[in-house]
């Protein structure tokens, strides 16, 4: 691809300069390699989040992050949840992952969900398996 020669100069610091045209050309060019990276697999399990990510474009933000940390929300909360987080940041005009999080976890709080921890114990733990048990015992009424 040719390179993008600006018209006119900028000496602003921070600025950014952009071709919409070469833009839009890198982004046709990346979706066809995007199929087997996270990206792809967001794509294919929630497809709205394509707006997410063009907004995440549009503001500059890191895509390997965002991707990163939505993935982490995929796998805690699963496809259904987060495809629902997705469509309610749209709604609110916010894309960020930590808005995504924060209605996730609303949604469980609302529904007496617990909210998913992604914690794995070494098999040095010797008591890292808990068995649900009746929790009434602790507080006296079975001695009443």
């Amino acid at each position: 691809m040719e390179a993008f020669h600006a018209v006119g100069a900028s000496w602003g610091r921070r600025q950014k300069v952009t071709d919409p045209e070469h833009r839009a050309e890198l982004l046709r060019q990346k979706r066809g390699a995007i199929e087997g990276t996270g990206r792809g697999r967001l794509q294919q399990t929630v497809p709205a989040i394509e707006q997410l990510f063009e907004r995440w474009v549009e503001a500059g933000r890191n895509i390997g992050s965002m991707t990163a940390q939505t993935l982490k929300l995929l796998d805690l909360y699963g496809t259904a949840l987060l495809a629902e987080a997705v469509d309610h940041a749209i709604e609110r005009g916010t894309s960020d992952p930590g808005a995504l999080a924060q209605i996730c976890e609303q949604h469980c709080c609302r529904n007496r969900m617990p909210v998913p921890i992604d914690i794995e114990l070494g098999d040095h733990v010797p008591d890292r398996d808990v068995i649900p048990h009746d929790l009434e015992r602790y507080d006296g009424k079975k001695d009443r």
